[in-house]
C-alpha cells in the first residue's frame, strides 16, 4: 500500500477523502489508506465475500461500511472457495492446479453483485471515490466490467492481476489493460509481484487526474 499511497501523492492532483476496497480479507490495506490520507472512518467501504472475513472485520473495524458480498459482472449467488487459512486467496473461480484439492477450504454460496447495481441499490450511484484497490483473485475484469457506466465514479485504482491463466477462464493482465485503456484509464505504476512474472500490482487513474496534465 505504501506504493499506492507515494504514487497517488506524487504522480496526481487527487486530495483523497473516499476509500473503496474489493477483495478486502481482512480490513487492514483500507485502514492503512485511511490513516495515511486522513480520510474519516465513515467514508472507508470495503466488500469481502468470505463469511468469516467478513465477520472479523466487523469485529475490528466496526465503524467501516462493511459488505458481506462478492462484485463481478453479474448478480445473483456463485460458489465461492472459501479458504480456512490464507484466506485471501478465496476465489469465486475453480483453478487450473490442484491447489483448492490439496488446501482446506469449503465451499459456500455468496451474493454476487455488480459494481453499478451495488452502488444504486446503496445509494452510491453520486459517490466519488478518490482510492481504490481491487484484489478479487482472478476477477479483476469482471469486477471492472461490472461498474458499467458507474466506472468513471473511481478516480484511482490499485489493482492485482495476473500475467497468466490461475484460474479457469481467467482473464489476464494484457486484457485488463485493453479494458481499461478503452474506460479511459491511464496506467501510472507497474510492478511484478515478488519480482516474479507471475502478478502484478498496477495503479490506473484518469488524466484529469494526473499532475502537468
Amino acid at each position: 500500500m505504501k506504493d499506492y499511497i507515494d504514487t497517488i501523492t506524487l504522480k496526481t492532483n487527487l486530495a483523497p477523502k473516499k476509500v473503496l476496497e474489493i477483495g478486502t480479507r481482512d480490513g487492514h490495506d483500507a485502514n492503512y489508506l485511511k490513516e495515511a490520507f486522513r480520510i474519516k472512518s465513515e467514508d472507508v467501504f470495503v466488500v469481502e465475500p468470505h463469511p468469516d472475513s467478513y465477520k472479523q472485520i466487523c469485529i475490528d473495524y466496526p465503524e467501516f461500511n462493511i459488505y458481506n458480498v462478492a462484485f463481478s459482472n453479474e448478480n445473483g449467488q456463485h460458489k465461492f472457495h472459501a479458504l480456512k487459512r490464507d484466506a485471501g486467496i478465496s476465489s469465486l473461480l475453480e483453478r487450473n492446479d490442484d491447489f483448492y484439492k490439496n488446501t482446506p477450504h469449503e465451499v459456500v454460496m455468496v451474493d454476487v453483485s455488480r459494481g453499478d447495481t451495488f452502488l444504486r441499490n446503496n445509494n452510491l450511484s453520486e459517490t466519488q471515490f478518490d482510492l481504490c484497490k481491487i484484489d478479487v483473485e482472478g476477477l479483476t475484469y469482471e469486477v471492472l466490467e461490472g461498474f458499467g457506466d458507474l466506472i468513471r465514479n473511481i478516480k484511482s485504482m490499485h489493482i492485482e492481476n495476473e500475467y497468466n491463466q490461475i484460474w479457469k477462464g481467467q482473464k489476464v493482465y494484457s486484457e485488463v489493460i485493453d479494458l481499461l485503456e478503452s474506460l479511459g484509464y491511464v496506467q501510472i505504476y507497474e510492478k511484478q509481484v515478488n519480482n516474479v512474472r507471475v502478478q502484478s500490482d498496477s495503479i490506473w487513474t484518469l488524466p484529469e487526474h494526473i499532475k502537468n496534465k
